[in-house]
């Protein structure tokens, strides 16, 4: 099983809790949507610090923390201890944040909206929200809510272990960041745990159910993003379907 599996990830001396390839793809993301590198950003869920860590070695300089414990390994000069389910902005002294990392937090959350409403009050006008969570439309998931009619990630097992708990789909953000006041400027998939033997053997796979169902069949992960410049209502939602619907 080890051959199949691709290791934990780890950035210098700091672990990652996420599917390898997350980080990554998150700081590209930075890149392209945050261009000063002295922008306020907030990673929520630091973990280790890892991501902080990565982003300072893209050359981003004012990083800040927030977690239910403190479990950093990487030095960062200011750290909140909040729980993401309840009132957090009153606990973390800053506002006028040009971005927020809440990278694999909402799945974990009694109510993904109050949180990216109370995100979104700590932005500045035009800040960046960058979501990750489980891809339940990954080609894996799809098999196994076939056979099982369990969600991939957030069975009884991921429910006991780690506290899976609110699965979200690609249809889903967009909508829920439209409710919060953010424009979605992004979703894609992206990073997994499988090895390359295993990309290899389930080809026959994946292959054909990426034509099927597109891009949504690969990555074991959610990406979004959401812009804080739309006050309420379904106004972003409206400019993503369009958006879409033009690309298609």
């Amino acid at each position: 099983m080890q051959m199949l599996r691709a290791p934990d990830e780890t950035f210098g001396s700091h672990r990652i809790a996420a599917a390898p390839g997350t980080h990554a793809i998150l700081a590209e993301i930075v890149s392209a949507k945050v261009e000063a590198k002295d922008s306020k950003i907030l990673d929520m869920g630091a973990y280790t610090g890892a991501l902080i860590s990565r982003l300072r070695a893209h050359g981003y300089e004012n990083l800040l923390a927030a977690d239910l414990s403190n479990h950093l390994t990487e030095k960062v000069e200011k750290v909140w201890a909040c729980d993401f389910n309840g009132d957090f902005p009153s606990v973390i002294a800053e506002r006028d944040f040009d971005c927020i990392i809440a990278s694999e937090v909402i799945e974990h959350l009694d109510d993904p909206r109050a949180f990216m409403r109370r995100c979104r009050s700590m932005l500045r006008p035009g800040g960046v929200l960058i979501i990750s969570t489980p891809n339940i439309a990954f080609f894996e998931g799809r098999i196994k809510f076939a056979l099982t009619g369990e969600i991939w990630a957030f069975g009884a097992k991921n429910y006991k272990s780690i506290r899976h708990i609110t699965p979200i789909s690609a249809r889903h953000l967009p909508m829920m960041m439209a409710e919060c006041g953010l424009r979605c400027d992004l979703v894609e998939t992206g990073a997994s745990y499988a090895s390359t033997l295993r990309k290899i053997l389930t080809a026959p796979i994946w292959l054909p159910m990426r034509l099927a169902f597109g891009e949504s069949t690969l990555g074991e992960t959610l990406f979004a993003v959401g812009i804080a410049d739309v006050v309420s209502g379904n106004v972003g939602l409206e400019s993503w379907e369009s958006q879409t619907a033009a690309q298609a």
